[in-house]
């Protein structure tokens, strides 16, 4: 469904300086339904991986495909269905919240948007029902995101993302910011959604534990910017890069 093919990525560490290498000649497919976690230390490359996936940064070389066409090279209408079906969820959801707008606005726009609601009516409707069923009381979707909590925010981006109906998710360290129960409700959420919606997800963390326990696999990012692939659990190592 999803697949990069020797992503190489480097980014200069200051003006008159050279180049640091992220990503060096990384390849990952994913299929659908899979659940797909990627590790690695901090600063190793995860979130440059996620933002080129997601078609936010184009890598200095290497493609992405979806469906087996480029990413890169569509045209308009196609990286607008592109964006649909694609959705990211970043390490800190109030920064991915619009400050000025309310909870019900910032899930119904998107809907508006990409046109899977024709009417502002039709929207309302779709948006209460997304939060509801990610855990959201009606009580709060007139609130803006300065007066709720970080799980309650982490809930609406993830009804935010599922309300474009993606075949596919990346969720850049979503609970890293979350207390432990807190992280556990919000994983039991995306999993449960994942299995009946039978999306593939890109877990990103450095908690290996939380990947045995969601993932079916899992890859990790080297210090050089390569790529293996571990099994959750066992010691053995697939290398997937030159």
């Amino acid at each position: 469904m999803l697949q990069a093919d020797h992503i190489t990525h480097a980014f200069r560490t200051g003006l008159f300086s050279s180049s640091r290498m992220v990503l060096n000649n990384v390849s990952l497919h994913i299929e659908r339904g899979n659940r797909c976690g990627l590790i690695g230390p901090s600063g190793s490359g995860k979130s440059t991986l996620a933002r080129i996936l997601a078609a936010q940064l184009i890598p200095n070389r290497g493609t992405v495909r979806y469906e087996g066409k480029d990413v890169f090279r569509m045209d308009a209408a196609g990286k607008r269905r592109y964006r649909c079906a694609v959705q990211m969820i970043f390490q800190n959801p109030l920064l991915s919240l619009d400050p000025m707008q309310k909870i019900i606005d910032a899930v119904r726009e998107p809907l508006m948007v990409h046109n899977i609601c024709r009417t502002q009516t039709q929207g309302t409707d779709m948006a209460s029902e997304l939060l509801t069923r990610c855990g959201i009381s009606e009580a709060v979707f007139q609130r803006k995101p300065c007066q709720i909590s970080g799980g309650q925010a982490q809930r609406v981006v993830i009804a935010r993302a599922l309300g474009l109906r993606p075949d596919f998710l990346i969720a850049d360290e979503p609970t890293s910011m979350l207390d432990i129960s807190v992280q556990a409700q919000i994983l039991r959420l995306m999993m449960s959604i994942q299995t009946e919606s039978g999306m593939g997800i890109l877990l990103i963390t450095h908690d290996m534990d939380l990947i045995r326990a969601c993932c079916d696999r899992v890859v990790r990012i080297q210090p050089d910017g390569t790529l293996v692939e571990e099994r959750p659990g066992m010691d053995e190592k697939i290398r997937l890069t030159s």
